[in-house]
């Protein structure tokens, strides 16, 4: 048998208080969860202070314990969606011979979004400008590669 320090078991009450009061709160077994909650929330408010002078004017409502609207959640920003094209068109393949050797920093990625041509072909596109001597490798890994325009050095 485990024996408590009076000052133990005074905070393992405390600490048993709350975690049944929790749990009220969240999970009410009761049919009248409404009126759980609210009196919880008001224990734990602080005292309001003076409210604004009643307003006899408008109609009162009737603030029952009814159903609030849940909270809608946003989908986030979403991406406009790219149509690329998979195969040079002329205009496309003669802007890339052109312009393509003319850019400080050449990847897959720029071209594919400069000439809005997909990734894979952008990798064709860059082979053939490295066979053709118009641009050299920087540096290569497994994920990125970095070319630039080859200059007369």
């Amino acid at each position: 048998m485990v024996v408590l320090h009076p000052s133990t078991r005074r905070d393992a009450a405390h600490h048993l208080k709350d975690v049944r009061r929790r749990s009220m709160l969240h999970s009410p077994s009761r049919g009248d969860e409404g009126q759980v909650t609210k009196y919880i929330l008001q224990r734990r408010r602080a005292p309001k202070k003076e409210s604004k002078p009643a307003q006899s004017a408008k109609p009162a409502k009737s603030t029952g314990g009814g159903k609030q609207k849940k909270k809608k959640w946003s989908k986030g920003k979403q991406k406009e969606k790219v149509n690329n094209m998979v195969l040079f068109d002329q205009s496309t393949y003669d802007k890339l011979l052109v312009e393509g050797p003319k850019y400080k920093l050449i990847t897959p990625s720029v071209l594919s979004d400069r000439l809005r041509i997909t990734g894979s072909l952008a990798r064709k596109a860059i082979k053939e400008l490295m066979a053709k001597g118009t641009i050299r490798l920087v540096a290569a890994h497994a994920n990125q590669q970095i070319y630039t325009r080859a200059t007369n050095t």
